[in-house]
């Protein structure tokens, strides 16, 4: 009993993180984005960002929104594409991350040769990449979202989503559109 009433206050803390921002705003915030995974992932412990491009106050956010969550989350800057393979093998292997989250379409990580290698790596450790740009699911990312007419919309790859044992919640909120490919 007393996991179902923590199970639904975890649940009603999501939702309010996910919708109260909604009203008024043009993209999506960084609580919804970690919101949103919680609730694909509901056992979601660890995530690591990956980012050329985030500065003081926006790694405060990441930070502020996935304590908010209950997940731990690292935060690494390359420099370049060469710096990627050994940061993401010390976010795998050190930190224990079980996602990786890529902010920014204008990331210098959304290049060829650092996606490439995210992606390769991250099917193998059965992590799923979390990326800006809806058009990466296809190229084995796991999840994107968007703010579409004020309603969120999540696209999930189902061949990553069964591999990183994450699923679509099977009531999710009206504000909130799931689309699978």
């Amino acid at each position: 009993m007393k996991r179902t009433t923590h199970r639904a206050a975890l649940s009603a803390v999501l939702l309010a993180c996910v919708l109260l921002p909604l009203t008024g705003q043009t993209s999506v915030t960084f609580g919804q984005q970690i919101a949103l995974l919680k609730m694909l992932k509901p056992d979601l412990e660890s995530i690591g960002v990956l980012s050329t491009s985030l500065n003081e106050k926006d790694v405060q956010q990441y930070t502020r929104s996935s304590l908010q969550q209950g997940v731990k989350l690292y935060v690494a800057e390359p420099k370049d594409a060469r710096d990627i393979p050994s940061l993401y093998k010390k976010l795998v292997a050190e930190k224990k991350v079980q996602l990786i989250l890529i902010p920014s379409v204008e990331d210098r990580i959304m290049l060829d040769v650092g996606y490439e290698f995210l992606k390769e790596n991250t099917l193998l450790d059965r992590i799923g990449v979390c990326v800006p740009d809806v058009r990466f699911i296809a190229n084995g990312a796991f999840f994107s979202v968007a703010k579409e007419e004020g309603k969120l919309v999540v696209t999930v790859n189902q061949r990553i989503a069964a591999l990183v044992g994450a699923s679509i919640p099977s009531q999710p909120n009206p504000s909130i559109s799931f689309v699978t490919r």
